[in-house]
């Protein structure tokens, strides 16, 4: 493969002669460079066997289509489709325009502006007529026009849009080129027809057009499967609506609901891949095979990107990962957790508002062996192990990467209490209070935080109150809280990293690396462990799993179970005492 890479700079860049035949599909170029961002020649050959690879296949799809013979079924459904979004995209020209008229010209707007329209309108029909006897119609003025002998030179860049939406590779001058520009050409006098029509104020000549092309009520495509749902779609303007911008829709309403923004970022990067992979489609054309179409080249994409693959393009990164088998992919779960989850939100949005009939992305995870839960809880052996033996404390040690008291009390908590990470960490000195003499955790949520920030639980079962147990207290909990207010912290646990958007994230990526250090521990057993920890003691216990399920925040089952959530916290915290471990505590016990 070092035959394709040359120097460039300090690094190397991918070059390859294009053949003849494919000059023109490459915009005319006879020579395709890429910088591959890298100084290493071994790696350069790597990255660049996948942009070969990729260019090949490319022209092999270029190749293939232009042997196939014209679909004439396909054709003039494509062509009704095309049609349909001319006409939605008028009328919402047309609407747009229609705001910004002054007032004082609206008297005009239904006589001369109007009956100027119809002639222009009436003059395109006709030089599109002869367009289509003479597709070498007009004779453009080579002064003015720096190609002027092109077949249909009025819609050159509409047909060849027509040709990249719906997939088309035509030869230059080929009869399938010729055949697509009229059927092109006679869309758009049906157009202006329909637009001088509109213009002298026959309003019925527009579902007159769309009956006689659409006798079954709407065209077959995955648009529209209806004839009422055509109409609606034509009206709102539906169709012209691409996936980017639904997204930025959905991205709205996510954040407004006071949602996680780490969701948007994740969701934001698969949606843009699903665009660099397809194209930013309007959302009412993406289909099921899109989607699964994505899904499954997502399973052949590399896990973990260098520097310099993040250079290529999607396609150039699969190839990479497909000629060498060193490259880890992307795992079906994270395909299904990730890509496929993010695009079914985004889908689910768009039907939700009307947007779109179905959800393509509505079941489409990739069918994956089922294993054994991922995360495990932690035994009373591995309690031990953590809480008499690691450094944190045994030795008093704190971690370097400004995580303070919280290496020693977030494990604590989340062992005596059972609630999520992000919760703890989260939490300010004012939410550790007392009722009936009865210290908790208030976990209902505040929009008061510093930097106006609010804090973030995972659904309403999530809002409730935890009492604080014995232990906690007997190590010195309260004492800890009130050494905070007193050197007046708002944050409980201040030295957490304010700058992601979750506060406990650096901590999370520590404690994983500090715990497998110290306590061998697999990739199974992580903070979230303490959750699964707590449910087995309650149940050991025989606690009433009603409170326990409501003291972890889960989403309760049964309508009925909902009524009477509100545990009062002298009820809640004799449960909470039923949480016992086979652990020595009293070397942390202050005295």
């Amino acid at each position: 493969m070092s035959n394709y890479i040359e120097r460039h700079g300090k690094g190397w860049r991918f070059c390859l002669r294009i053949p003849p035949e494919y000059q023109a599909f490459e915009n005319n170029r006879k020579v395709i460079k890429k910088s591959l961002k890298t100084a290493d020649k071994r790696e350069a050959s790597r990255l660049a066997k996948g942009v070969y690879n990729s260019i090949q296949k490319r022209w092999h799809d270029f190749a293939t289509k232009q042997d196939q013979p014209l679909d004439y079924e396909e054709l003039d459904m494509h062509i009704k489709q095309y049609l349909f979004d001319l006409q939605a995209k008028d009328k919402k020209n047309r609407r747009d325009f229609s705001g910004m008229v002054p007032k004082w010209l609206l008297p005009y707007t239904s006589s001369g502006m109007h009956s100027n329209e119809e002639l222009a309108c009436l003059h395109w029909v006709d030089e599109y007529q002869r367009m289509l006897k003479d597709p070498w119609y007009p004779s453009l003025d080579p002064q003015e026009f720096h190609d002027p002998y092109v077949a249909f030179a009025y819609l050159t860049s509409e047909i060849e849009g027509f040709k990249k939406r719906f997939g088309y590779v035509t030869p230059a001058e080929s009869s399938k080129e010729f055949t697509i520009g009229q059927e092109v050409t006679k869309a758009h006098i049906q157009l202006e027809r329909l637009r001088a029509a509109r213009a002298k104020g026959d309003l019925a000549q527009e579902q007159f057009i769309f009956n006689a092309l659409f006798p079954s009520g709407a065209p077959q495509d995955a648009n529209v499967s209806t004839a009422s749902t055509c109409s609606s779609l034509v009206e709102s303007g539906a169709p012209l609506l691409k996936l980017s911008e639904v997204f930025d829709r959905w991205k709205e309403e996510h954040l407004r609901y006071n949602r996680a923004p780490k969701t948007v970022t994740d969701f934001k990067s698969q949606v843009s891949r699903f665009i660099e992979y397809h194209g930013d489609m309007p959302i009412a054309e993406v289909t099921r095979r899109h989607v699964f179409e994505f899904r499954d080249a997502m399973l052949d994409h590399p896990a973990c990107l260098t520097k310099a693959m993040r250079e290529l393009s999607i396609r150039e990164r699969i190839e990479v990962a497909k000629s060498d088998p060193s490259v880890k992919k992307v795992s079906p779960r994270t395909v299904n957790e990730k890509c496929v989850a993010a695009l079914s939100a985004v889908f689910g949005y768009a039907e939700r508002e009307l947007l779109i009939e179905s959800n393509p992305a509505h079941n489409a995870k990739k069918r994956v062996q089922a294993t054994h839960r991922s995360r495990q809880a932690y035994t009373d052996e591995d309690l031990k192990c953590i809480f008499e033996s690691f450094p944190v404390y045994t030795e008093g040690y704190r971690p370097k990467v400004s995580l303070g008291e919280a290496a020693f009390w977030l494990p604590l908590l989340g062992l005596f209490t059972g609630a999520r990470l992000e919760e703890l960490g989260q939490l300010l000195v004012d939410d550790v209070r007392q009722s009936s003499d009865v210290w908790y955790l208030d976990l209902m949520g505040r929009n008061d935080t510093p930097e106006g920030k609010k804090q973030r639980f995972k659904n309403v079962a999530s809002h409730r109150e935890v009492p604080v147990h014995s232990k906690l207290i007997k190590i010195g909990f309260l004492e800890f809280v009130n050494e905070q207010k007193a050197a007046g912290h708002v944050w409980l646990f201040h030295e957490l990293p304010e700058n992601t958007d979750k506060r406990t994230d650096r901590f999370s990526k520590w404690w994983n690396r500090y715990s497998r250090q110290h306590g061998g521990f697999d990739s199974s057993k992580v903070f979230h462990s303490f959750r699964h920890t707590v449910k087995n003691a309650f149940r050991r216990a025989e606690s009433d799993m009603r409170i326990a399920d409501r003291l972890q925040g889960h989403s309760l089952g049964t309508e009925g179970s909902k009524y009477g959530d509100d545990v009062p916290v002298n009820i809640s915290q004799k449960t909470i005492e039923l949480l016992r471990y086979d652990v020595d505590f009293s070397p942390l016990y202050r005295n």
